[in-house]
């Protein structure tokens, strides 16, 4: 089927956009009719919602360098079960085991840098930065030895949105729906455990077990963005929302709204510059690369207005 946003410029995009959308919502259209443009935008506004409302917590708890390591050792656990279904053809690979591997190595990951912390007395980030670029490197010398011909190692790390299927946006809004869903159900312990851990455990409510939790639902949220933003850009799309949203409150439920809200417009306006560029230059740039470029590029406009007052917020 020709692709309906082809040759269309900014303006262009939109309005096609929401002419699609109102035949879909109308039934004229299919959700099987759905284009790489629509897959795409889809996908990553469903995965930068998700990590922007657990960034606002991420950032609060201090774990920013955590789940930067975190995003880049989970690569371990998907090789090893990549190698695993391939030496036995009677199992199938699924979302499941590579949850379960990435949550494995995710724990690896804290507990060695706690260890390195607690036993040989080295400060936090450096344990993090020792830990991480250790098992960040096993795993891209596994990614290279194991999956030549399956190009794992390279999605991974860049990503890859622009193949991106229809299976692709069940997934992801199925990751939107959970991290919602947590973040709604667990608000009050999230956030006092966040703030305080002691005050948390007057409370009734236990931290570590809050603390892990919130380990899980992260290395959850970094394994299915991988396909799409790739271990490199992840963490912008955890970080710059909450950065950005924080200059204009700092209320929790506003803060994780306005999170929510400026990475879900930032996602569209990318995609739609890039169709654009696509049409007026002819260049072909990586949708994954342009939102991130564009979700720094916003962050740092942001940043600088605020420091020469121009927003006064």
């Amino acid at each position: 089927m020709l692709n309906p946003y082809w040759n269309q410029n900014f303006c262009g995009f939109f309005i096609t956009l929401l002419s699609r959308f109102f035949a879909l919502i109308t039934g004229q259209l299919s959700f099987s009719e759905l284009v790489s443009d629509e897959i795409q935008l889809l996908v990553l506004l469903f995965i930068s919602l998700s990590c922007a409302i657990v960034g606002v917590f991420l950032v609060l708890k201090k774990m920013a360098m955590l789940t930067n390591a975190l995003s880049h050792t989970i690569l371990i656990g998907i090789v090893a079960v990549f190698v695993l279904f391939q030496v036995s053809s009677s199992l199938q690979m699924g979302l499941f085991p590579l949850f379960a591997a990435s949550v494995i190595t995710a724990m690896v990951t804290a507990l060695l840098t706690q260890a390195l912390h607690h036993i040989f007395s080295l400060q936090e980030d450096a344990s993090i930065g020792l830990v991480f670029t250790f098992l960040f490197a096993l795993g891209i010398i596994m990614a290279t030895l194991f999956t030549k011909n399956a190009h794992i190692g390279i999605e991974a790390v860049m990503g890859n949105a622009d193949a991106l299927q229809l299976s692709d946006v069940k997934q992801s809004f199925f990751v939107f729906i959970v991290n919602f869903s947590l973040i709604f159900l667990l608000f009050r312990p999230y956030l006092i455990s966040s703030f305080d851990p002691f005050l948390a455990k007057s409370f009734g409510f236990f931290p570590k077990v809050f603390h892990y939790l919130f380990l899980l639902q992260v290395s959850w949220t970094a394994l299915c963005a991988f396909r799409a933003v790739g271990v490199l850009l992840v963490l912008e799309f955890f970080v710059c929302p909450f950065m950005i949203a924080r200059q204009f409150s700092h209320r929790m439920p506003i803060l994780i709204l306005i999170s929510a809200l400026i990475s879900a417009f930032i996602s569209s306006f990318s995609i739609a510059l890039n169709r654009h560029l696509l049409t007026t230059t002819g260049l072909a740039f990586s949708t994954s690369s342009v939102v991130a470029v564009v979700m720094g590029a916003v962050t740092l406009a942001v940043l600088l207005l605020k420091k020469k007052r121009v927003l006064r917020c």
